[in-house]
């Protein structure tokens, strides 16, 4: 049994640990969740052709999404109720969801104009 440890960061503003058992987590299941999804082909080239860092991009970006509604738990929530289209993050299926930070909105990066014109 072959588990590897993937730190993920998404530009500095979320971090998630997963560990990836690839005797559950086959390339057939990683190909049947990315291709669950509308864009898989587009997925897959911006991987080059690899189906894992596919899936584990969208990872980042589904459990930072999540960990905006679940402030506190989202590795609990994901663990004993997945998504549509995903398997529990609980390591029955080779994905086991370690830890998730937050998700930090930084107030510095909010950028504010006027529309001109009246409202319509």
């Amino acid at each position: 049994m072959a588990i590897k440890r993937y730190k993920l960061e998404y530009s500095g503003a979320f971090t998630l640990v997963v560990d990836i058992n690839d005797e559950k987590c086959t390339e057939k299941l990683l190909h049947e969740i990315n291709g669950f999804w509308g864009g898989d082909d587009d997925r897959l080239f911006e991987a080059d052709d690899d189906v894992l860092t596919a899936v584990l991009r969208m990872l980042v970006v589904m459990v930072a999404q999540e960990s905006i509604e679940y402030y506190w738990g989202v590795e609990t929530q994901l663990k004993t109720k997945p998504l549509e289209g995903w398997p529990p993050l609980d390591g029955s299926y080779g994905i086991t969801l370690i830890s998730a930070s937050r998700f930090e909105f930084d107030d510095s990066e909010i950028s504010i104009s006027c529309l001109e014109g009246e409202p319509e």
